[in-house]
């Protein structure tokens, strides 16, 4: 069986490198629309919000992403401050974990906390 040479790898893995951040950059600009949409609407779909959120979660290492993610961040917290606060956990633990730290559950726990919420009769964007 023969190997392809360390330049033809160097080559593929620089190729998938550049065609990944072509997409993050691309992801990254649709994301910061929507999030400027939503903000300038005053959207209150908590939802809706968690869901850009959830999307923007695995583009946290750009910074510019992260910047977006926190503004939306300060918005929810005016609908759901406990949410915002987890949400914000989240990114911390995804892209600024160390070996000490336990990983987030995810964000489908702020959905269980708003399901409950609203099962208890409250409305959860005013929980």
């Amino acid at each position: 069986m023969r190997h392809p040479a360390p330049d033809t790898i160097s080559e593929t893995l620089g190729k998938i490198l550049g065609y990944s951040q072509r997409i993050a950059m691309k992801e990254i600009e649709d994301y910061k629309t929507q999030a400027d949409t939503l903000l300038a609407a005053k959207c209150r779909d908590t939802d809706r919000i968690r869901q850009l959120l959830d999307y923007m979660l695995a583009f946290g290492f750009n910074k510019g992403m992260r910047s977006i993610y926190h503004r939306l961040c300060v918005h929810l917290k005016d609908l759901d401050s406990e949410c915002a606060e987890k949400y914000k956990g989240y990114l911390r633990d995804m892209w600024d974990s160390n070996d000490e730290k336990q990983p987030a559950k995810g964000p489908a726990e702020c959905l269980m906390v708003s399901s409950a919420t609203a099962s208890k009769g409250q409305n959860p964007e005013k929980a």
